[in-house]
């Protein structure tokens, strides 16, 4: 094997240990719960919304 391709041989072992290392870390997020169920409340809370106001409307065009 020449020193050219036990060079590239190198550089591509690296970054692949580079680009491994690197998707660990973006996959290693922590979850966290509350901010989960806060976004769910909101979620929830929006939809209840449109609810209550479609009702409101259905109720005010049924007073005409």
């Amino acid at each position: 094997m020449d020193s050219i391709s036990f060079l590239y041989l190198k550089l591509v072992g690296l970054f692949l240990s580079y680009y491994h290392h690197l998707l660990n870390y973006l996959i290693e997020v922590e979850y966290d719960g509350k901010q989960d169920e806060k976004e769910q409340y909101k979620t929830k809370m929006k939809e209840i919304d449109k609810i209550e106001t479609f009702r409101k409307m259905k109720e005010d065009l049924g007073k005409f």
